[in-house]
C-alpha cells in the first residue's frame, strides 16, 4: 500500500490527509474532518480533476487582488484555459466571499468563486 500526503482545499478547515492508494486507486483516507475530504482525495488520485486556484486584479478596493478557486474539481485538462481566463479578469470592489468571478469557466459547468471579500476604498 503507498501512502501520500495531501492539503484538502475544499473548504477553509484545509485538513491535511493521509491517503492510501493500492494499484492507483484510494483505499483509505484519514485526516479529513467531513466527507469532502473523501471526495477530494479520491477526485485527486483517481480521477483526472483538480481545483484550480486563482487571484483576480481588484479596482476600487482595499486590496489590489482577490484569491478565487473553481467551487469543484475540473479537469486537469482545461487548467491552463481556466488559468488564462483568471488572469484576464478585473473585479470591482466590494466583493463577498462565495461571490461568482466566471460562470461556468471553460464549459465545465463549475464557477469560479472569491475565496476572500475585498471592502471598497474609502472616499473620504
Amino acid at each position: 500500500m503507498e501512502l501520500k500526503k495531501i492539503e484538502c482545499v475544499i473548504c477553509p478547515i484545509k485538513c491535511n490527509l493521509k491517503v492510501f492508494l493500492e494499484d492507483d486507486i484510494v483505499v483509505k483516507v484519514e485526516g479529513n474532518s467531513c466527507k469532502k475530504g473523501l471526495f477530494y482525495a479520491r477526485e485527486e488520485f483517481e480521477e483526472s480533476f483538480i481545483f484550480v486556484n486563482g487571484s483576480v486584479k481588484v479596482t476600487g478596493g482595499l486590496l489590489s487582488k482577490l484569491s478565487v478557486r473553481t467551487e469543484f474539481p475540473v479537469p486537469k485538462t482545461k487548467f491552463f484555459e481556466i488559468i488564462k481566463r483568471i488572469n484576464n479578469i478585473e473585479v470591482k470592489a466590494p466583493v463577498n466571499v462565495g461571490y461568482i468571478i466566471i460562470e461556468n469557466v471553460a464549459g465545465t459547468g463549475v464557477n469560479v468563486i472569491s475565496v476572500n471579500s475585498v471592502n471598497k476604498k474609502s472616499t473620504l
